[in-house]
Parts: C-alpha cells; structure tokens; sequence
C-alpha cells in the first residue's frame, strides 16, 4: 500500500509539473507566420471550413482557402461575430516545415505546430478588436481589455503593428 501511495506521490507531482504553460503573446506566434489574413468564413462542413480573404496583411493567399478542422474547433469558429470574421495566419518554419492544411488551437508544443490559427475579431463601437490574445512587448502584459465574456482583446491597430515590427522567422527554432 505504501508502494503504492509513493508511486501516486510521484506521477501527481511530476503530472502537475508538466502542465503547459501560458499561452504565447501574438507577437511570438507572428515570427512564425509567413501568412496572415483577415478572414470571413464561407462555411463549416463536418471536417472542413472555407475562408474568403477580406484583407492580406503579409505573404501570398489566395482569395479562398479550405483547412481542415481539427477536433474541438468548431468552439473557436462560434466566437466570431455574426458575420464570423477572424485573423488566420500560419504556422510552420524552416526546422518543422511548412504549414499543413489544418486549423488548430494548438497552444501546447507551439514551436513544432504547423498549420493555421485563428482569433476571432469583434467590433465595438468605431474599434476592431481581435479576440483571445495579448501582447508582452517591452516586458509588460498587455491587453486592450476584455470582452464582455471575458476574452482578452487587441485592437486590429495594435495587431498590425505587431506584423510590423514581429517578421516571420523561418529560423525561429533554430535559435534553441
């Protein structure tokens, strides 16, 4: 018995220690998107969604693109607006390779995933926010608020910025 409690002992400290940690700031995920868009969903079949291009903001996209749709992502696409308007962008780098065809929320394992995220994007007032994320530049966690359902947000002008200043790296990973 006492063998047995040790042995609960131990994978509950070690199942604790190796939870994820929080989730990465957009401008981390930025160094590793070579595409990036403002979307607006076409349709979500069972294992699939299409999004037309209403903005490119870096890389080449066509004008449509069709992701498969990982297990649980149908929650994400939900959160839009009611004209489902989102910020996708890749994932993928030199090391890992290219992005795959699929749309995640992945936030375990960044650095290897590969495929596409999406936040959605909100209006208030004369403002568009993108939903979900933050940002940690000059050491500080910042946000531009919160929902009314309790979503971090970033204004669609601070996300841009963020472009701006974060390239894409296809060598992120090589830095480890």
């Amino acid at each position: 018995m006492k063998t047995l409690l040790f042995f609960a002992a131990i994978y509950l400290g070690f199942s604790h220690f190796s939870q994820a940690g929080p989730d990465l700031p957009l401008e981390a995920r930025f160094k590793r998107s070579e595409k990036v868009m403002l979307a607006h969903v076409v349709s979500v079949k069972e294992h699939t969604v299409i999004f037309r291009r209403t903005e490119l903001l870096r890389g080449d996209i066509a004008a449509e693109i069709t992701l498969s749709l990982s297990e649980g992502m149908e929650w994400v696409l939900s959160k839009g607006t009611s004209d489902k308007d989102f910020l996708l962008f890749s994932q993928g780098d030199a090391r890992y390779g290219p992005p795959l065809a699929v749309l995640d929320a992945t936030m375990d394992g960044q650095g290897v995933f590969r495929g596409w995220m999406v936040f959605p994007i909100r209006t208030e007032g004369d403002t568009v926010y993108v939903v979900g994320t933050h940002s940690i530049v000059d050491g500080k966690y910042v946000t531009d608020g919160k929902t009314d359902d309790g979503y971090n947000k970033l204004s669609l002008v601070r996300v841009k910025r963020l472009l701006e200043t974060f390239s894409y790296d296809p060598h992120v990973n090589d830095k480890r």
